[in-house]
């Protein structure tokens, strides 16, 4: 008799059935799946938040999400911010003397053709530095060990891998390798974190430039051109 009455009770209430039943797996990890279907939820279950924590630790407290998350709000609770687009895709780590705080999408979408040419100062110097930032806490989401290198090792680790999956060291590129590079690096950041994708363009100096960025009604995604 109980469980025809809870039976009942999920029928008559789709929503409470939704974050029992679709909030209780690691399909929590994608941060699409989990905006769609468990951040209106009261709960969620402990294999949703391990799993969604684990991939989106910014966005969690105490090991479990944030409530309720939002999308471009800037929504500030308990001294957290909950806005997706402003929150640090990773773990704080700090590579060669740069911290990792400022990798949020909006900024990460940011990062491209017209940033590398308006860089000032050492220009090339400062990009390569910002591309290695972004490089490092990439590797360090795929070989999670790289975190736990003495600093010496994990430079010369991330120049191994930058040379081994893009060809020739950072020195040798061009701004537009850059862009190209954090182009492909930012689409599989993405799509291991379940954040959906959109291809763009970006202008510079009457050139147009491909770009892919978030889709999820970031600030920054309006600063390009969507391609049809």
């Amino acid at each position: 008799m109980q469980k025809l009455i809870a039976l009942i009770i999920l029928l008559a209430t789709p929503a409470l059935s939704i974050c029992l039943i679709d909030c209780n797996t690691t399909k929590c990890a994608d941060l699409n799946y989990y905006m769609k279907k468990c951040n209106k939820c009261k709960s969620v279950g402990k294999k949703c938040a391990a799993s969604f924590c684990a991939n989106h630790p910014e966005l969690c407290k105490n090991n479990q999400p944030l409530r309720p998350l939002s999308v471009a709000t800037a929504e500030m609770r308990d001294e957290r911010l909950h806005d997706v687009c402003m929150v640090p895709l990773f773990a704080k780590f700090t590579f060669e003397g740069n911290m990792n705080s400022t990798l949020t999408p909006d900024n990460l979408n940011t990062l491209n053709i017209v940033f590398f040419e308006q860089t000032k100062g050492e220009a090339h110097k400062r990009n390569i530095g910002s591309v290695r930032n972004v490089l490092a806490n990439y590797f360090a989401l795929l070989y999670p060990e790289l975190k736990t290198y003495a600093p010496k090792k994990a430079s010369e680790q991330v120049s191994l891998m930058i040379r081994m999956k893009f060809g020739k060291p950072l020195e040798q590129c061009s701004n537009l390798d850059f862009h190209t590079i954090i182009d492909t690096v930012r689409a599989e950041i993405y799509k291991r974190k379940g954040i959906p994708l959109t291809k763009a363009s970006e202008s510079y100096q009457n050139r147009n430039y491909p770009v892919t960025i978030s889709k999820m009604g970031c600030h920054s995604e309006k600063l390009f051109k969507p391609i049809r």
